[in-house]
């Protein structure tokens, strides 16, 4: 599990209840994200396995959640030459949640609508919105640009992309998180189960 935030150095990572163990804490040399080894008990249930991460300047608690398992038998059949594609990149799709569009780290120039090459606020939940008007359009399975947590900030060069962000998702930081401009992992596992349940994969 990866661990992002300030002063970690030092840090101590803990299991909360006893169906999870952390273990094997790896930091990097500038305290600022560390990795952890979670072992998941095969009798944990679905649920919040939150853990406490310690270091000399205080405590925190780290979010960790199990879902349930995705159907196989309504999941992960793949795509044939029977579907319809159709090509998504979420920022510039439809914006179904404001409070998304300006992440508590991301600096306002990263949100500006007048610069082609940043943030415009499309979002999963402008997907979800939207996915009636999908399937009468006749698609059959959804292909994202990635939705990856990306870097919040905004790049200042002197090319002609620049000032630019990550909005297109292809920077990503974190392989495990979503990118908080686009919403959540529920929100996404949302949008995967209500396109599913309309025949969209």
């Amino acid at each position: 599990m990866l661990v992002r935030g300030k002063n970690l150095n030092g840090a101590r990572v803990k299991a909360t209840r006893p169906e999870v163990t952390a273990s094997d804490v790896r930091l990097n040399p500038n305290g600022t994200y560390l990795f952890v080894s979670v072992s998941v008990s095969r009798t944990a249930r679905p649920g919040d396995y939150p853990l406490t991460i310690e270091t000399a300047a205080g405590k925190a608690i780290i979010p960790f959640r199990i879902d349930g398992q995705l159907d196989s038998a309504t999941h992960f059949q793949g795509i044939t030459t029977d579907d319809v594609i159709y090509l998504i990149m979420p920022d510039r799709f439809s914006d179904g949640d404001p409070a998304n569009n300006a992440p508590p780290d991301a600096p306002p120039a990263a949100n500006d609508r007048r610069n082609p090459r940043a943030y415009h606020g499309g979002d999963f939940r402008g997907i979800v919105n939207h996915l009636s008007y999908l399937k009468d359009l006749g698609v059959t399975a959804l292909w994202l640009t990635p939705w990856y947590d990306n870097w919040n900030g905004v790049n200042l060069c002197d090319k002609p992309w620049c000032p630019s962000t990550y909005y297109h998702g292809y920077h990503a930081t974190d392989y495990y998180g979503v990118e908080d401009h686009f919403g959540d992992m529920r929100t996404l596992r949302e949008l995967i189960e209500k396109a599913h349940a309309l025949g969209e994969g």
